[in-house]
């Protein structure tokens, strides 16, 4: 008898062969995801700024600030990681066949990538900061928009320029949110006037302006069938226009829903969802804005969302440092990637060693095993403020954040909870630094002063003040007697107990007039200072390529480091033993060097953004830490054999 196949069957039988084909097949045409050579862990994967499907919905390619995420969709497994990008990765599109991809960062620059081997094809320079790309609709034409408005037409299979369109300086002011529709390339914008222009770019005019909205437009995506516009305001609307005539269709409006910062059509069109600012998803109607769902997991702004082309899946990323996969038609949270923090803006080594702390820009600290490279624990921080420095107590309880709020917050490592926020500064916090008995903190900042408070009474005790430049870091010496800031181009030494200031540092060569008074100053910006661990020598870094070790009594010069010649050196920290040193440099290199000969004993790089801003040893000297702008922390295996050779 002849079996007839059910429907179940045929799901169970397509799913199956999705299944094997991800399995078996997809990861071999990808480079395995490996970390740098030398690297232990990588804290982190970088903030999320775009989430897109691959046509056929196996994959999901994740936009962030270290890169290109591809994902499994249904093993959820790591299959490559793309590097080619030096600034974080604003947005991708897949072209309409599916065979590319092109990527666009924050600068101007566009990779291009074949879809299913992660090969790059080439990249494209459009000359101005990219507000927007898109592939045509035949995908033989991708479209850049640059913030002057100027639109640029490329080809697809070369790489070639096209055609430039006429610019409209106008289209580009005073936006917050940008769309293209590839099948007419007709160009919305969401202004700060609360409307929404649309733009004929072959033209080279407006089309007309749709008004509505009674805030901020931050959000904006065309239907497939370019019959729909939908826009998402921060007065919690989403709105749907016909863009032909201008005219408003339906409105979706809910109480106490603060901006959709995301917006996505599925692929045929029928439904619509919204991320919104604090985290709530919402299923729609794409013809009526009829509410549907709302899916309930993120924690934080959801700031991309794209739909699986069989509308099954939907993923969603956000500044919560997760990345989700939800069920349509049951709206449950399937799958969740983490570690997708915001780009840690310092790091903060506890005195036992044992933790790394790393505040991030979406207002999360995040605390991890030094040793395993392991979470352990994340808090928010309180008010929408950046972390500039952080710091532990010495018995590793407390640990103080320097603010561009102006102020220092003091937060309980165990609890999270913040114990006490001091203010007093009229400027950025700089830097924070607890002495070693941990009885005073001292803090540096834009106003000039550097200030001394009680850690148990949380009150100020003292101002360091006299000179007329921002502080832009201070430190303790290991016996917690002198004071070390650094503040345009000089190094100052002040008694801890006194606040006299007993030594001004700066080059001989370079002397200039501050208040009636030569002072001599380095010849570029000190970027670093740290103290031995046995408090005898200061290393400074106040020119590119070389690093100062000074006697920290006198304050002479005591020997030159020089570190390679392509790297200009950013920060410094002393090994425990204090017999190596870790240079972060701007070429996205840390050299370990050492102390006594001026050697290189190690060159780590994998950082995909060049600075290298922060770099931390832990306790055992056998593990070095990173910090640059690609939103990721490095643990590097450093040598610890006393022979260089």
């Amino acid at each position: 008898m002849k079996k007839i196949s059910t429907t179940k069957d045929r799901l169970f039988k397509t799913s199956l062969t999705l299944f094997l084909i991800s399995t078996l097949y997809i990861p071999t045409l990808f480079a395995q995801v490996t970390l740098p050579e030398g690297a232990k862990a990588r804290l982190g994967k970088g903030r999320i700024y775009d989430v897109k499907y691959t046509n056929e919905g196996m994959r999901l390619a994740v936009a962030t600030s270290m890169g290109i995420w591809i994902y499994d969709a249904i093993t959820h497994k790591e299959l490559a990681l793309l590097t080619k990008h030096e600034q974080p990765v604003e947005r991708i599109v897949f072209s309409p066949n599916g065979s590319m991809l092109a990527s666009e960062d924050q600068r101007n620059v566009v990779h291009i990538w074949e879809t299913n081997t992660g090969k790059h094809k080439y990249e494209l320079m459009h000359g101005d900061n990219i507000m927007d790309i898109a592939f045509s609709a035949d995908g033989r034409t991708l479209v850049t928009i640059g913030y002057g408005g100027k639109i640029r037409f490329w080809h697809t299979d070369t790489g070639d320029k096209k055609q430039d369109l006429k610019e409209i300086p106008e289209m580009t002011q005073g936006i917050f949110s940008i769309t293209i529709n590839p099948n007419d390339y007709l160009v919305a914008t969401g202004k700060r006037n609360n409307t929404v222009p649309l733009w004929d770019p072959i033209l080279g005019e407006r089309k007309q302006t749709l008004k509505g909205h009674e805030s901020f437009v931050v959000s904006l995506a065309f239907s497939p069938d370019s019959k729909t516009l939908a826009s998402g305001g921060s007065d919690g609307t989403i709105r749907l226009w016909n863009p032909e005539t201008g005219k408003q269709k339906h409105v979706f409006a809910r109480n106490r829903i603060i901006a959709f910062e995301s917006l996505a059509f599925s692929p045929e069109g029928s439904l619509l969802v919204g991320g919104t600012h604090f985290g709530p998803i919402y299923l729609l109607h794409a013809d009526t804005a009829e509410y549907l769902k709302t899916l309930e997991g993120h924690s934080g702004d959801v700031v991309a969302v794209s739909f699986s082309s069989d509308l099954r899946t939907m993923a969603s990323g956000s500044g919560d440092g997760t990345l989700r996969i939800w069920d349509v038609a049951s709206g449950e949270n399937r799958h969740t990637f983490t570690d997708h923090y915001g780009e840690f803006t310092c790091l903060g080594v506890s005195t036992d060693g044992k933790t790394i702390a790393s505040p991030s820009t979406d207002l999360t600290v995040c605390l991890w095993d030094a040793t395993s490279g392991k979470l352990e624990k994340t808090f928010d921080k309180e008010g929408y403020y950046g972390v500039r420095d952080i710091a532990f107590s010495p018995d590793g309880n407390i640990i103080a954040t320097a603010s561009s709020g102006k102020f220092i917050n003091l937060w309980d490592r165990e609890t999270g909870k913040s114990i006490k926020i001091l203010r007093g500064h009229e400027g950025f916090v700089n830097s924070v630094a607890f002495s070693p008995d941990g009885k005073t903190m001292v803090s540096g900042s834009e106003d000039k002063t550097i200030r001394l408070w009680d850690v148990n009474t949380h009150e100020h005790k003292q101002t360091l003040e006299g000179y007329d430049a921002r502080f832009l870091s201070v430190a303790y010496s290991p016996n917690g007697d002198i004071i070390a800031s650094v503040s345009d181009r000089t190094v100052r030494l002040w008694d801890a107990k006194t606040g006299e200031q007993k030594k001004l540092i700066g080059r001989k060569k370079k002397t200039v007039e501050r208040k009636k008074k030569m002072v001599e100053r380095y010849e570029s910006e000190v970027s670093d200072i740290a103290f031995s661990p046995n408090g005898e020598s200061i290393a400074v870094v106040g020119d590119l390529f070389e690093i100062h070790l000074l006697n920290a009594s006198t304050g002479e010069q005591e020997k030159v480091i020089e570190v390679r010649d392509d790297a200009s050196i950013s920060s410094i920290a002393f090994s425990p033993d204090g017999k190596l040193i870790a240079a972060g440099s701007a070429d996205g290199g840390v050299d370990i060097l050492d102390v006594n000969t001026g050697m290189s004993r190690q060159v780590f790089k994998g950082h995909t953004s060049r600075v290298i801003t922060h770099v931390a040893f832990a306790l055992d000297g056998k593990s070095v830490a990173s910090r640059s702008g690609d939103g990721v922390i490095y643990l590097w295996d450093v040598d610890s054999d006393d022979d260089p050779n």
